[in-house]
């Protein structure tokens, strides 16, 4: 395969490192920090409404095509669920 790479076993069962940053100390050297947590750039939560909307209604759209006795939804049966009654 082309691009493929083979692993070797005490790579693949080697320890992950914890992440570590490098931040220089009062003396001008250099020394490694560990990295305890990440923040959104944009502040501590991030929400996307449409994004969340979008998902919402595709969950009604898997629930309504379980609860189908037809292989499929019709068109009409997809803007119902979709739209409401």
């Amino acid at each position: 395969m082309p691009g493929f790479r083979k692993w070797s076993i005490r790579v693949m069962r080697a320890a992950p490192r914890p992440p570590y940053a490098e931040k220089p100390s009062a003396d001008g050297r250099w020394r490694q920090i560990e990295v305890t947590r990440v923040t959104p750039a944009g502040g501590m939560t991030v929400q996307d409404h449409v994004a969340l909307a979008e998902i919402e209604l595709c969950g009604e759209l898997i629930i309504a095509a379980s609860a189908a006795d037809e292989e499929r939804l019709s068109l009409d049966r997809i803007d119902e669920v979709l739209l409401g009654p």
